[in-house]
This record gives C-alpha cells, sequence and structure tokens, in this order.
C-alpha cells in the first residue's frame, strides 16, 4: 500500500511539471496549440484615396481691350476679372494683367487688369491737343491780318520809282502794304473770278499807257472785285505777297509782282 501511493504522487509530479514546463513556453508536440493568427494591416486591404485632376486654362491676352470685353473674355474661361485704373475714357483699354498672358491657371481664379491710356492714345492726344493749340493760333494770326488788312490807315502811298523798286524785288517786300493805281488789262475766264492781270504805278497817271509795272493782283474772295472788268481804272490797296512766274501768249515766261488786293476805287475806265 505504501508502494502504490509512492508512485501516484510521482506522477503527480510529473504532470505538475510537464504543465509548469508548457507556460514556461517550452515547446511540446503533445500541448501546444496553434497561435490565432494577427488581423491582415487596414492598409493592405484599403485603397489610398487619390486627388481629383484640375484642368486649367490658359490666360489670353487682354491688352488694349475694353474692360466689359476683358471681362466677358475671362468669364468665358471660368475666370474672373479684378478692373482698376483709369476708367473715365470708354476708349481706355488694358494696359497690363496679372497673371500675364500665356500663364496657365486653375478655374476661379481672379486675373487683375489694370485699364488706362494707353501710349500709341497719349501720343494722338498730344498730337491733336498741338494741332488745335496751332490752328487756334493761326486763326487768330489770320483774324488779326484780316482785321489790318481792312484798316486802310495801314496802307503807304509810294511814287513811282518806290513801286518799281518792289516790283523788281517783290519777295524782299512780302507782307508790305501800299496804295497803287493802274490799269485791268485781263479778267476773263484764263484768269478766273478773282485774279486779273494790270499795269500798276505808285502815283496816278492821267494816260493808262503810263502804268508800266506788269501785276498780278489776287482778291481773297470773287465777291469783292465782282464789279471790276478789263480796262477799268483802279485806285488799290494791295499787300505785296511775293512774285509769279507764267507763260506768255507769244511763248516764253515771264515773271511779276503779285499782291492782294484789299480795298479798291473805281477811277473810270479806258475806252
Amino acid at each position: 500500500m505504501t508502494k502504490f501511493v509512492h508512485r501516484t504522487i510521482a506522477a503527480a509530479a510529473i504532470v505538475g511539471a510537464a504543465y509548469v514546463l508548457t507556460a514556461c513556453g517550452t515547446s511540446n508536440a503533445a500541448t501546444d496549440t496553434a497561435a490565432p493568427a494577427a488581423p491582415a494591416s487596414a492598409s493592405a486591404s484599403t485603397p489610398a484615396p487619390t486627388t481629383p485632376t484640375v484642368t486649367k486654362v490658359t490666360v489670353p491676352s487682354l491688352a488694349g481691350l475694353a474692360p466689359e470685353v476683358a471681362t466677358s473674355k475671362l468669364k468665358a474661361l471660368g475666370l474672373v476679372a479684378s478692373v482698376t485704373g483709369d476708367l473715365s475714357n470708354p476708349a481706355f483699354g488694358v494696359l497690363s494683367q496679372d497673371p500675364a498672358a500665356g500663364t496657365q491657371v486653375a478655374p476661379s481664379i481672379v486675373v487683375a487688369v489694370t485699364v488706362g491710356e494707353s501710349p500709341a492714345q497719349k501720343t494722338a492726344r498730344e498730337k491733336a491737343a498741338a494741332d488745335a493749340e496751332a490752328a487756334r493760333v493761326a486763326a487768330e494770326a489770320a483774324a488779326a491780318a484780316a482785321a489790318a488788312d481792312a484798316d486802310l490807315s495801314t496802307y503807304q502811298e509810294i511814287d513811282d520809282r518806290t513801286w518799281a523798286l518792289v516790283a523788281k524785288d517783290p519777295e524782299s517786300h512780302v507782307g508790305e502794304k501800299y496804295v497803287i493805281y493802274g490799269n485791268v488789262t485781263q479778267f476773263d475766264s484764263a484768269t478766273g473770278k478773282s485774279t486779273f492781270r494790270a499795269n500798276t504805278g505808285g502815283e496816278q497817271q492821267e494816260k493808262s499807257y503810263n502804268y508800266d509795272v506788269n501785276t498780278i493782283i489776287s482778291a481773297k474772295d470773287a465777291g469783292s472785285v465782282a464789279d471790276v472788268v478789263t480796262d477799268d481804272l483802279l485806285k488799290m490797296y494791295v499787300r505785296v505777297t511775293g512774285s509769279l512766274t507764267y507763260d506768255t501768249q507769244i511763248g516764253g515766261s515771264t515773271t511779276v509782282p503779285q499782291a492782294v488786293i484789299n480795298s479798291h476805287e473805281l477811277l473810270g475806265h479806258d475806252d
């Protein structure tokens, strides 16, 4: 009986030892069980999120366009215009833009647009202003000259010799005003309605053939000499304008003094 108990205790001790060894991790084919598999990684089974592709647009050139046209052009591409600058003149166009033309941008981006007077417009404006000023000065000068021409007291009474000196070199006496006398020698369709040819002198002569300076006389308007005809004897208030060369009826040419007639008196008619 005593021997049986001993063996039982020994067996129990062996079983206990086997349990302890297994618990400590020692491999035992009879007692080992398979460990549960680790769960699969979430990243291995779920696809990574993707960024949607953005279609870009090309910023167009807006140079010189009117603000409303530039705005409409950008809007058609899905872009927004921010317009600044001088909007006082509808003729002004786009001077600059940001982003620049040709830049690739995402839709809805704001394009800064500056409007103002272009260099070409500035040049044209300055030229127009200069031309207007020149025209104003010329008009004032013409008005002053017309007023002076109308003042008969400003015409110099001269003698035949003085008028002969003027006729000798009329270009040196341009603008000078004299009282002269003469006989109209041609006033017809060939000369026109406001220009005639006369033999003139600085003094009034009894005989028309004593006027020996061939002269071309022109009026500012035909109406002022409508009452003058060939062979009239005139007292004329003239301003020297230079010389004129014309062809003669017998061939060749001749150069004569030319003057503008601003007033006249009919002294008679040479029959």
